[in-house]
């Protein structure tokens, strides 16, 4: 289990597997691209960003963006692939937009658990 997320390697594979396919469907290559944003001004993938620093990664797509409302738009593509429901997807990006990552990460887990 990571320290830093409280996920364990399979669940991390998981998540990066659903966005990922999910990603391929409705924005092809799209993730690839930020991958390589995320990792050469952070040092990690998108995924993991997601996992460890949710809030780091909501700030670094508006900054790439300049403009909260394409983070959004992004982050709910990537958050509706694990949480089906649109009430749990909004209360995700809330968190990450407040920087209230423990909360993301725990409310995260208990929909992934599901």
């Amino acid at each position: 289990m990571s320290e830093s997320t409280g996920f364990n390697s399979s669940f991390s594979d998981h998540i990066r597997s659903t966005i990922r396919t999910h990603a391929a469907k409705v924005m092809p290559g799209f993730l690839e691209m930020l991958n390589l944003y995320c990792t050469a001004r952070y040092g990690k993938d998108v995924y993991t960003l997601l996992i460890s620093s949710p809030c780091t990664l909501y700030k670094a797509l508006v900054d790439l963006y300049k403009s909260e409302r394409s983070a959004h738009a992004i982050l709910k593509m990537m958050l509706k692939a694990l949480a089906h429901r649109e009430e749990d997807v909004e209360v995700l990006l809330e968190y990450m937009r407040m920087c209230r990552d423990s909360e993301f990460l725990e409310l995260l887990r208990k929909i992934l658990t599901k």
